[in-house]
């Protein structure tokens, strides 16, 4: 069934859209209604010439803000342009965009695509926009790509660039096996063996590994801690050597 609105509610509108003294299609002057406000074309606000569905133009503040009248959630969202540095925002500098929130009593601002598409953020000139930053839909995250696939990996962050930060902190494994009394430490000919035959340290990727696959952070600290702590155990026995030289 189609809309209705009340017969005074359409003389209302009728009357202000269409009013001799304005333009046709203008709204003028002020009133208050419960009923439905429509209006076919562009709408202007702050404007007389619309270039789109609802075109706002403001000189200062947010140009847009939405916000709940219920009691208990007054939260809401600002949108606008700075008109100089500081305004709208403390970040903002004069000609900036600003999206804000308010959400009451420290509630979550949400950014969601429940129809199942990925959220992504782009930067770029008109013509040559990219997607900076993709967020897909099991909220994998990409920075530079909007790959989080290696192979039959998949990441949770995934940048194609270079990283810094003051600290990274890895959970893995760690290489404290060498030294129970069951590992089995190979003798330093061994180890020259391998190393004329491979070109690399057993258990340690090859360059050209490394290079095809990239390394996994946690385990590549945790082969190199093992090598140490071998080395370690080979120092502890030469030293043993040596003191039983000194005392023949």
């Amino acid at each position: 069934m189609k809309k209705s609105i009340s017969i005074f509610t359409f003389l209302l509108i009728t009357s202000l859209a269409f009013s001799q003294t304005k333009a046709p299609g203008q709204w003028a002057g002020s009133f208050s209604t419960s009923g439905n406000i429509w209006r076919f074309g562009d709408v202007g606000i702050g404007t007389s010439s619309p270039i789109a569905d609802l075109h706002i133009m403001g000189s200062s503040g947010p140009q847009l803000r939405v916000e709940s009248s219920l009691t208990g959630f007054g939260s809401w969202f600002d949108l606008g342009i700075a008109t100089c540095n500081g305004c709208f925002s403390t970040l903002a500098e004069k000609g900036d965009v600003v999206f804000r929130a308010a959400p009451l009593g420290s509630k979550d601002f949400l950014i969601t695509n429940p129809e199942g598409g990925n959220i992504i953020f782009g930067t770029g000139l008109w013509n040559n926009e990219i997607a900076s930053m993709t967020i897909d839909t099991n909220g994998n995250v990409g920075i530079g790509t909007s790959s989080v696939v290696d192979g039959s990996d998949t990441y949770k962050l995934s940048v194609d660039g270079r990283v810094r930060a003051d600290a990274v902190k890895v959970y893995t494994s760690w290489a404290d096996y060498v030294f129970e009394a069951d590992y089995e430490l190979p003798t330093l000919s061994e180890v020259e063996m391998h190393i004329a035959k491979f070109g690399h340290l057993k258990d340690i990727p090859s360059a050209a590994e490394v290079e095809a696959n990239g390394i996994e952070l946690g385990e590549m600290n945790k082969l190199l801690l093992q090598k140490i702590e071998e080395l370690t155990l080979y120092v502890i026995d030469l030293n043993k050597e040596v003191e039983m030289l000194k005392k023949n």
